[in-house]
């Protein structure tokens, strides 16, 4: 599969993820003040020249920035909220991973639950790869019911994938 990263982020080392994280807390935080900031003091020049098209212009271009700022905002926002949506939708640890990446997490040691979700998407891409179908258990455990033939294939491919191969 293109996008599997099976064991990357478990790899990775927990201070490149939190150096990214923070990078990323930088831009959705501090690039939208300093926007309004320097907005607020084109305003505020227009004002103290008293002139009706300095004015005019430091309105502008407080908007420009005010606009520019709330953009910025939203548009890492935005970017985690849907890397957040897919990770939950999909089959593959490559979301997930570049989920943690986002939210500072990544290459800490797993939890249970972690380890838990892990095995079952390696369920779920092993059970897809030989054509099975996937059985959901009472307690949240997925197992993949195979032929007889693909048994086998099923076995091979969930003991790799378990090891990080």
């Amino acid at each position: 599969m293109i996008l599997d990263a099976s064991g990357i982020c478990a790899k990775m080392d927990s201070t490149i993820s939190l150096f990214i994280h923070n990078i990323i807390m930088l831009i959705k935080i501090a690039v939208p003040i300093v926007l309004v900031v320097f907005g607020m003091i084109d305003l505020g020049k227009g004002v103290v020249a008293s002139k009706e098209d300095e004015i005019k212009k430091g309105q502008n271009s407080f908007i420009k920035r005010l606009i520019a700022g709330a953009v910025v905002f939203f548009m890492v926002a935005i970017t985690q909220l849907v890397i957040g949506i897919i990770d939950k939708e999909s089959e593959g640890e490559f979301w997930s991973c570049a989920n943690k990446i986002m939210n500072g997490t990544a290459g800490q040691t797993s939890t249970e639950d972690d380890e838990f979700e892990r095995l079952n998407i390696i369920v779920k891409q092993c059970c897809s790869s030989v054509n099975g179908e996937v059985i959901d258990s009472s307690n949240g455990t997925k197992t993949c019911k195979t032929t007889s033939e693909t048994q086998d294939q099923y076995n091979k491919c969930y003991i790799e994938k378990k090891e990080g191969n």
